[in-house]
């Protein structure tokens, strides 16, 4: 599944894809993290809770989910 989002490179407006998704220990507890690489070739890893738009693939996903077949 391709999950996207907007680049959260200052001035960048391009569109981005989280590739990976992990989760690393702190000291405050788990914390999710993502990689993040746009079309202008930025790569990020940063806290998911950073990110600078809501997921576009989590649209598709609750669109996928919703009840169908209503005349």
């Amino acid at each position: 599944m391709l999950d996207l989002t907007a680049c959260p490179a200052p001035g960048c407006s391009s569109t981005a894809q989280i590739y990976d998704r992990s989760t690393m220990e702190s000291t405050d507890g788990p914390v999710e993290h993502v990689r993040v690489r746009c079309l202008n070739r930025h790569h990020f890893l940063m806290p998911a809770a950073m990110l600078t738009s809501p997921h576009l693939a989590g649209d598709a996903q609750a669109a996928a989910s919703a009840p169908s077949g209503s005349p």
